[in-house]
């Protein structure tokens, strides 16, 4: 079984569905690092950070011709911090992959396969029963919590199973929301407009009022261009100027001027989103975000968008790190070639589950704001969200108020 197999043919894997660039030889070998990586860094604890990092940074980055690259799978090593000299050391010590020689680790997994008569995939187990029905997150979660005893629950189970908030929502915030806690997002494309740039500019003082007892994210409206046909079979861009990552991450509005690009509009949608991973993702608040955007959209403007001696002033002016900026805007996948971008496939994902359409558009609690986007109206909405006596203070002395909100 040429190219489907290593160890002269005992281990083997073959599926018509990944396509050309990738043999049944490179997924064995890959399923043998995953295994080695969990070895060493899920096996002691159950959990495995390292090994959920790895696995997602190889699905986003290490897809076609990239799969068994060696450069990308050490770039997901380092974004993961996984130790390559213990994985290829791990790899090598179970049996290798050469030669008709038997490797431990891939016959306890044929072992398992085997008791487990596992037949679809994606499969899952719950306390050694295979799970029947959908293996969504949202259901595998609800049915490991319904496998404790009763009374035996972690408090996550309690505060989520049902939650109309959204379960991903509570699940990562630890909490179900509406409660003391509201979260928000609005949707944006980082272009000056008569609707946007009110509510971009005036809306930080809300965000800072509101405090803790509120969460704000960012997101930004783009394009699939794989969706919408600007790749081409040959993997070229066929929608030239409007896109990066040849013709994966597109924006296109004839609104912004000819001075602009949609390639500009991208770029710079990925530099603010690494600007609020490192400035505003941890508190829901943001300052230092808020801060560069709003120079950022009153100084680059029209032939400045994507002038570098602008975006410094404005790094300067909020006090943001550049290299920290440029390496992560980097790390996450660059903006170069046909090469998977991790942040802007995170905001396609997004943009698919809200179905956002007009832009800007916010979200309260994950339900999609109808009418105004004014941030009076935005405010108001946000103060409506809390469960009757959790309200912060200024919701109190600010809502209704006849001075002016």
């Amino acid at each position: 079984c040429v190219s489907l197999c290593t160890n002269s043919g005992k281990y083997c894997y073959s599926d018509n569905n990944w396509g050309s660039d990738i043999s049944g030889e490179d997924v064995v070998k890959e399923s043998l690092r995953q295994i080695c990586i969990w070895s060493h860094y899920g096996e002691a604890d159950g959990i495995g950070i390292v090994w959920w990092d790895y696995v997602n940074v190889f699905m986003s980055q290490c897809t076609s011709k990239k799969y068994s690259d060696d450069e990308c799978i050490n770039s997901a090593f380092k974004s993961a911090g996984v130790d390559s000299d213990k994985i290829n050391r791990c790899m090598m010590d179970s049996g290798g992959l050469k030669g008709d020689v038997v490797n431990h680790k891939l016959e306890m997994e044929l072992k398992a396969k085997e008791e487990s008569q596992v037949a679809l995939l994606p499969a899952v187990q719950i306390n050694g029963a295979m799970v029947r029905g959908a293996t969504t997150p949202k259901a595998v979660f609800e049915g490991i919590c319904a496998g404790y005893v009763a009374g035996s629950q972690p408090g996550i189970c309690g505060k989520c199973v049902g939650c109309e908030w959204g379960l991903e929502k509570c699940v990562t915030a630890g909490r179900c929301g509406g409660e003391d806690r509201v979260e928000y997002s609005i949707w944006l494309v980082p272009l000056p407009s008569k609707i946007m740039t009110p509510l971009l500019t005036d809306f930080k003082a809300y965000s800072q009022a509101l405090g803790q007892q509120a969460f704000f994210t960012p997101h930004y409206f783009l394009y699939d261009g794989l969706a919408v046909g600007c790749q081409s079979a040959n993997e070229t861009d066929q929608c030239v100027s409007l896109c990066t990552n040849s013709g994966k991450y597109c924006y296109s509005d004839n609104n912004w001027g000819s001075d602009i690009s949609g390639e500009d509009v991208v770029k710079e949608s990925l530099r603010q989103i690494c600007i609020w991973s490192h400035y505003g993702e941890a508190d829901g608040i943001g300052i230092v975000w808020w801060d560069y955007v709003n120079v950022f959209m009153s100084q680059c403007t029209s032939k400045k968008y994507s002038d570098d001696e602008c975006i410094n002033s404005a790094f300067k002016s909020a006090g943001v790190d550049s290299d920290k900026i440029n390496r992560c805007m980097m790390d996450s996948g660059g903006l170069k070639g046909d090469v998977v971008n991790h942040k802007l496939e995170m905001e396609l994902k997004a943009k698919e589950e809200s179905q956002v359409a007009l832009l800007p558009a916010v979200q309260i609690n994950g339900a999609m704001v109808r009418g105004a986007t004014t941030p009076k109206a935005v405010f108001e909405g946000i103060c409506a969200g809390y469960v009757a006596g959790s309200q912060p203070g200024i919701c109190g002395k600010c809502v209704g108020c006849e001075w002016g909100l």
